[in-house]
């Protein structure tokens, strides 16, 4: 059961220009870009409590009625993030090269599998949907994520700036929804983005019946409502309408869509499903700085078997990449928890902070920005040498498109061979050269580091350890246990739990006077 965990497992998937970032629950985004150049797809938010943010699919059952109140919406998210349905089954399964999410309940199964292309900067999903009751089924289905297509940083000092340079473009013909980012300055490169419909598999009789999409989010989500909810007049559209005339925000017709102030990457699917009948979806997400390489791609994806292939092959290069990194059992699984913590502020052991609080600028003397995230690790003996290789060689193979610093402190007794300092300095210059490391070892003797450079280490890692002989799969399954019998220790504290009831659509503001008195 994946409800309730205090530290989600956290996957990168692809090893090129287009990564992406898949959480056990369904959170996530994409990146893409040459390294020091990357820039978001879809917009992702540091956020471990709550991570509602990512590529989201949502189910509807045409026939079942809704009111428009948010405790009674019959939207069911795919995955467990960010609407699960209240008696809804979910799981995941996170491979090197694949994340498989399962979801079932209401007499529906749904089996969704995302991975990205090798040869091409396009993440694919493939979902299945089956109707296992007795009665035929008319669903809605949407898929839907909020463009950035600009640097995380900017995005996050900037977000409503940001979305004035975003256009949409709806090609019924191509089922395909394209988006491209103006340029700001004349040396600054326009980056363009498509969210299409590649493939569709019927079984049993099922048959999609409408493609439409919507660049709004006002249209989508609710008033006030908390991101990912479904709650707008294209949330709440019942059958007749969606087969009928045109829902408020919906478009069928090729041209420019108004994305007004929040800007949204959706996607509306009417399909219908007799008892015992299947559909099969691939959806894509590509990114490119030409039109023209996008157009050439969705006409390659609409051939079945190139998807198949590219599958097949993302999943031969995953295991080339981690038998080749020699991981001990159990190294991966432990591994996924320890990008959570990277890519994350998770809750750490609270530590004394002086009245004058800390210079960060006493890591730039040893190269270290203090910027990216920090794995802090002391070392006294050759077991701790070969769990810090170990380590390098999984940050490596779960293909992090972030750099990480690996700070080492050399507590190794002074001697006149000192064998542990000469294989972490061999081991920071081999990291140094490796081709695409985004790993940066530093070694610091831990006898000649200052209060001040201490203290900021300690206050900025995500991570921190002493390499005591234990191997590395045990050291990170120890981590995720310190934050679960945290979590246990807060539930029982009998922490209060506070629901916020958003305002259904179209209901006047409540009365309310500003007195600067």
């Amino acid at each position: 059961d994946l409800r309730g965990r205090a530290l989600p497992a956290t996957a990168w998937l692809g090893q090129g220009r287009l990564t992406a970032l898949v959480r056990e629950h369904g959170g996530g985004t994409l990146v893409w870009g040459e390294p020091g150049r990357q820039v978001l797809v879809s917009r992702w938010r540091d956020d471990l409590a709550q991570d509602l943010h990512g590529h989201h699919l949502h189910l509807r059952d045409l026939d079942t009625p809704w009111t428009g109140a948010p405790d009674s919406s019959p939207w069911r998210s795919l995955t467990l993030q960010p609407t699960p349905g209240p008696q809804w089954r979910y799981g995941c399964r996170l491979h090197p090269a694949s994340a498989q999410f399962t979801a079932e309940g209401e007499g529906l199964q749904a089996r969704t599998e995302v991975w990205v292309a090798v040869e091409d900067d396009v993440e694919l999903r493939r979902i299945t949907l089956r109707n296992v009751s007795t009665r035929p089924r008319r669903l809605a289905l949407a898929s839907s994520f909020e463009p950035v297509l600009a640097p995380a940083r900017a995005d996050l000092a900037h977000p409503a700036f940001g979305k004035l340079f975003l256009q949409a473009r709806w090609a019924p013909e191509q089922q395909a929804l394209h988006w491209q980012r103006l340029p700001r300055s004349p040396g600054e490169a326009s980056v363009h983005a498509v969210h299409a419909l590649v493939g569709a598999e019927p079984e049993g009789g099922a048959h999609l019946q409408r493609v439409r999409a919507a660049a709004d989010r006002s249209h989508w989500g609710a008033r006030g409502g908390v991101t990912g909810q479904p709650g707008g007049a294209i949330a709440q559209a019942g059958a007749q309408a969606l087969l009928g005339a045109d829902v408020a925000g919906l478009c069928s017709a090729a041209g420019a869509l108004d994305t007004g102030n929040d800007p949204l990457s959706l996607l509306h699917l009417v399909l219908h499903l007799p008892p015992g009948a299947s559909l099969t979806l691939t959806l894509a997400t590509a990114a490119a700085h030409e039109p023209q390489t996008l157009e050439h791609l969705l006409d390659k994806l609409r051939q079945p078997a190139l998807c198949e292939s590219s599958l097949t092959l993302a999943h031969t290069m995953a295991a080339v990449r981690t038998q080749g990194a020699a991981l001990a059992p159990g190294a991966w699984r432990a591994g996924l928890a320890l990008q959570t913590l990277l890519t994350s502020q998770a809750a750490r052991e609270a530590l004394p902070l002086p009245e004058q609080g800390f210079e960060r600028e006493a890591l730039w003397r040893h190269g270290i920005s203090g910027d990216d995230p920090i794995l802090l690790v002391r070392v006294a003996d050759p077991t701790g040498v070969a769990m810090v290789r170990e380590l390098c060689a999984l940050l490596q193979a779960q293909g992090s498109p972030w750099p990480v610093d690996v700070v080492v402190l050399d507590a190794e007794p002074p001697s006149y061979l000192a064998p542990v300092s000469r294989a972490l300095r061999s081991l920071a210059e081999q990291q140094r050269h490796a081709l695409g490391g985004r790993c940066r070892v530093h070694v610091l003797a831990d006898e000649s580091v200052g209060p001040d450079t201490r203290l900021a280490l300690n206050l900025l890692a995500r991570v921190r350890w002493f390499a005591d002989g234990r191997p590395l799969a045990q050291q990170l399954e120890r981590l995720g246990i310190a934050h679960e019998q945290a979590a246990k220790a807060r539930r029982s504290a009998g922490a209060t739990r506070v629901t916020a009831v958003t305002a259904r659509p179209g209901l006047p503001a409540p009365a309310s006077r500003f007195d600067p008195g």
